[in-house]
């Protein structure tokens, strides 16, 4: 089984995010918060606003997978509120199954 502090610290972004300082830190949750706030007032806005300011601090993958959870877990509600979401996942089911697919084989 494949030991879990072996798998964070060889991680591309563990590494940075365990040796920034508080000051980093906080900077980053700033970003993020700004983010966010962006997002809640126009709703668009975490990557347009969180990615130009984190780069100061990570490169641009290292913030690309960082977002990309937060991104994704706060689509999900958004997705689901229309009601019909049974309906748009039937009409995309084949592409949803090759996606997965290509990406498990990739």
């Amino acid at each position: 089984m494949l030991n879990l502090h072996f798998a964070l610290a060889h991680g591309l972004l563990w590494p940075t995010l365990s040796g920034l300082s508080t000051r980093g830190w906080l900077l980053v949750l700033a970003a993020l918060f700004v983010g966010g706030l962006v997002k809640g007032v126009v709703s668009i806005g975490v990557p347009l606003v969180a990615i130009p300011l984190l780069t100061g601090l990570l490169s641009v993958k290292q913030v690309v997978l960082l977002l990309s959870l937060p991104i994704i877990l706060g689509n999900i509600p958004q997705a689901l509120e229309g009601g019909k979401t049974g309906a748009a996942l039937k009409s995309i089911a084949l592409l949803v199954i090759g996606a997965v697919l290509g990406i498990a084989l990739g």
